[in-house]
């Protein structure tokens, strides 16, 4: 047995029409979504010059958070943030 899963890299490494495609698609389908987020204190960086209302904020309003959605390390994630994925539903590892 096994499960396919939609697996958008990261972030920094899809346009936002990939990210609301493969949100939509997940929507529709049940499909999960498996995406490497926050691995890296550059990946924070970027995250607040590119999202200044913030990345997980941003990835909320575009329909990407979801409990079918697994984020992979958040280890520079800060608590609201956390707050936010768990309030979704979502799952970090």
């Amino acid at each position: 047995m096994f499960d396919v899963q939609y697996g958008p890299q990261a972030v920094q490494w899809c346009s936002d029409a990939l990210l609301e495609a493969i949100a939509g698609a997940s929507a529709q389908t049940g499909r999960r979504i498996h995406m490497h987020f926050l691995e890296t204190r550059y990946q924070r960086v970027w995250a607040d010059a590119t999202f200044p209302g913030g990345i997980v904020q941003h990835l909320d309003s575009i329909g990407l958070l979801s409990p079918r959605l697994s984020l992979i390390h958040c280890v520079w994630a800060r608590p609201d943030e956390l707050e936010l994925l768990a309030a979704r539903g979502c799952h970090h590892r």
